[in-house]
């Protein structure tokens, strides 16, 4: 099997103008299934839904990943007169005295705080929260309102990304480059590894998670940023998307990308191609990319 990661696949396909030949083929003829926003990584490689957080913690701290992690990442906020907007993938330096004061204001919750990462930060916790939380992709555009946890326990969690909030703006008021806050998700511990058995042989990707599961599990792992050519079977790759060209130039270019694995699955020498986003997969194996009478609504979310 080939299966190609497209993180950005949703936005594309709706902003897309049209969709080229093989791709519609395999958005038309394949079998979709739904994954889980939080964890399709591991869905992709393993068929099971593994967190976040325990995994790239490997990555930061591979001698201290045992328990159970959450990610509280360094995140910033945009203020307007109608609601608070949240940008992920801000920066907080580890060495900074607002990570220290950070560290001993979880303390008084219980909590180990911990940023390895400038990037990544991360909570140990005793047990799971009894709430749910947004993966970082799903902020932008959405007001932090409608963001918050949600469940049973999301009062304490709250709170915590309010005392967040107070202590970065304090240190943001003496002049210092913090983010505005972090945000939590990602939350759980990883299953025994002998439980866990990966879908594909190698995978060619720059996604922390994959890059993590890769080494979990034993596999060949290199980047996708000078990537090319079309691997052969066996492979999970992550598509890098340009996101100085339009949706319908990388759309074309992704399809031309597809070309030579499309010619083997008719050939039946690809057991099948998995095209996915964070919220969907499509799986077409050779006989299914024959069914030429086979058309449905185009795929977008």
């Amino acid at each position: 099997m080939l299966s190609v990661l497209i993180p950005e696949l949703d936005a594309l396909l709706a902003e897309s103008s049209r969709l080229p030949g093989r791709l519609s083929r395999l958005l038309e003829r394949g079998a979709e299934r739904s994954l889980q926003e939080d964890a399709f990584q591991s869905q992709l490689l393993t068929g099971q839904a593994l967190a976040a957080a325990p995994l790239t913690r490997r990555l930061d701290a591979v001698d201290d990943a045992e328990g159970i992690w959450m990610r509280a990442d360094p995140v910033s906020f945009q203020p307007d007169l109608n609601a608070v907007w949240i940008q992920p993938q801000a920066r907080l330096s580890p060495g900074a005295a607002l990570v220290t004061e950070l560290q001993a204001m979880f303390a008084d919750f219980g909590l180990r705080f911990e940023l390895p990462n400038a990037e990544r930060g991360y909570l140990q916790l005793d047990s799971l929260p009894e709430c749910e939380f947004e993966p970082p992709w799903n902020l932008t555009g959405v007001s932090l309102e409608d963001l918050m946890p949600r469940g049973e326990g999301a009062g304490r969690w709250r709170k915590l990304l309010s005392e967040c909030q107070i202590l970065m703006h304090q240190h943001r008021d003496r002049g210092e480059d913090v983010p505005g806050g972090l945000w939590f998700w990602g939350a759980d511990q990883l299953p025994e590894r002998r439980t866990i058995a990966p879908r594909v042989r190698r995978i060619v990707a720059t996604d922390p998670v994959l890059v993590s599961l890769a080494n979990w599990l034993g596999l060949p792992c290199e980047s996708n940023e000078s990537l090319e050519s079309c691997p052969g079977d066996g492979a999970l790759i992550e598509w890098p998307v340009r996101f100085d060209r339009s949706a319908d130039e990388n759309l074309e270019k992704l399809d031309a990308f597809l070309k030579p694995a499309w010619r083997r699955l008719r050939l039946g020498r690809i057991e099948a191609i998995e095209i996915s986003g964070r919220r969907r997969a499509w799986r077409t194996r050779p006989r299914d990319s024959w069914r030429f009478w086979k058309r449905r609504k185009r795929a977008v979310s």
